[in-house]
């Protein structure tokens, strides 16, 4: 089939399926501003998925389409640039792309490998912590993404590591579990419960302070975390040879980590503002009531001020401002579904498919949430789904924040790379095999089923969230 060909067949796709929507009957729930919105809705993620338009450009039609056909008021469609999240992302980018310029990313991540023994195992275990490590100032998943694949490409040259083996197999794994689960045990480590908290918040669920979210969470999810990673080490064990092979890695690792030289001026510049950054987190709530979001904001402003910049103003282009629009547009998407209370209506559709017992509940929150992930963008399915799952534990007369928590955990439970923009770079570096990437992921989603069914729902029973 010809490109020309394949390129009408995705416009083709894009058009027919906001007809479709169009053309069910409004009912008295399924109102005709519901399936307005729908309609817009499926149109953009089909613009999206297809990649017939590009991300930036779907994200600054979406507002205004929502204004112009849905009759959304500019408060809703254009509401996410008055809430922290977006600039938060944004003040990310900026610190993430000044410690990759800086090389202070890769000094505290082959500083972590190397105290963990520099071994294979100690690779990557060392990659995780590392992970959690830069999770405190680095909540962009993407730039994680990269930073750490980079690194870890660099590790299989220095060791003389063949693409596509064992050894890079698991250690790109290794990059995939620290870039997507480390975040999670803190409430601004990753965008992916940050942008759900927000959106539920939006939807009348109270927001949890950040210490409350690491009682919630740190336990049961470092748990998990570690279940992965014996999980990996025991799917991608190293034969004799290689082992042998890989005997000497600690002192390649240590002459890699000395190349980098003295640590620099401006490496000693961002750990100051690194320092002050957590601490004004740590604080939140105690000392101040400052938004973590624009405290990260403020670290970026200053690593641009005279006397520090670490980034100067033309390089603020490569600080990946279009995607910060991206997490704009599908944020604003939540707040439109909630004017013309779509999650009214799917929480009613929904209620009877997640209800019952506890274990019902969540597993078929989880079930749900999977699915949705084969078809949308984590960020789109926070955004759209999220205020329904308040709605849904609500008539259930259920906590609905655990809900909200397996709803985020369940969007990073990814099967095949092209699901999420994040763990496709790490498989476009060409360590791993799609089909060990897709048989690991297996794997890994039932072991977070599994831990939600026993470990967190047994950790929320013991400290009263549940």
């Amino acid at each position: 089939m010809t490109k020309a060909n394949v390129n009408i067949i995705k416009w083709a796709v894009c058009f027919i399926l906001p007809i479709i929507v169009m053309l069910v009957p409004a009912t008295e729930y399924f109102t005709a501003d519901i399936r307005t919105f729908l309609a817009v809705t499926v149109f953009l993620i089909a613009l999206l998925a297809t990649e017939n338009v590009s991300a930036p450009a779907v994200a600054l039609l979406m507002p205004v389409a929502y204004i112009i056909i849905v009759g959304a008021p500019p408060a809703s469609a254009f509401g996410a640039w008055t809430q922290p999240i977006p600039w938060m992302v944004l003040g990310s980018f900026i610190l993430s792309y000044g410690m990759e310029k800086s090389g202070l990313i890769k000094r505290i991540a082959l500083r972590c490998v190397i105290l963990t023994g520099g071994s294979y195992v100690g690779i990557i275990v060392g990659m995780v912590l590392a992970g959690g490590i830069v999770s405190l100032v680095i909540t962009d998943l993407s730039a994680k993404a990269i930073i750490f694949s980079t690194l870890a490409l660099s590790i299989c040259k220095v060791l003389k590591l063949e693409l596509g083996s064992k050894a890079s197999a698991g250690i790109a794994l290794s990059v995939m579990i620290a870039t997507l689960d480390p975040g999670t045990l803190f409430m601004h480590g990753t965008t992916n419960i940050l942008v759900p908290l927000s959106v539920a918040q939006e939807a009348g669920m109270a927001h949890p302070t950040w210490g409350e979210y690491l009682i919630h969470m740190f336990v049961p999810h470092l748990i998990f975390i570690a279940l992965c990673v014996v999980a990996l080490l025991f799917m991608f064990k190293l034969d004799a040879e290689t082992k042998t092979s890989l005997s000497q890695s600690k002192e390649n690792l240590i002459g890699e980590l000395k190349s980098l030289g003295p640590i620099s001026l401006d490496e000693k510049k961002l750990i100051a503002v690194s320092v002050l950054l957590i601490a004004g987190i740590l604080t939140n709530g105690s000392l101040h009531n400052v938004h973590i979001g624009w405290i990260f904001l403020l670290a970026g402003v200053v690593l641009l001020l005279p006397g520090i910049n670490i980034v100067t103003p033309p390089e603020l282009g490569k600080c990946n401002i279009p995607f910060v629009i991206v997490v704009a547009a599908f944020m604003s998407m939540g707040m439109v579904s909630n004017f013309v209370q779509f999650g009214a209506f799917f929480a009613e559709l929904a209620t009877p498919f997640i209800s019952g017992s506890t274990h019902h509940i969540f597993g078929g929150l989880f079930a749900f949430g999977f699915l949705i992930n084969l078809i949308l963008t984590p960020l789109a399915a926070y955004s759209a789904f999220t205020g329904p799952v308040v709605m849904i534990a609500e008539s259930l007369g259920v906590n609905p924040l655990p809900l909200v928590y397996t709803f985020s955990m369940t969007m990073e439970q990814i099967v095949f790379p092209f699901q999420f923009v994040p763990v496709l770079i790490i498989f476009g570096y060409g360590m791993i095999s799609f089909k060990d990437m897709v048989v690991y992921n297996i794997v890994k989603t039932l072991i977070s089923l599994a831990c939600i069914l026993t470990i967190y729902i047994g950790w929320w029973y013991f400290i009263g969230l549940i």
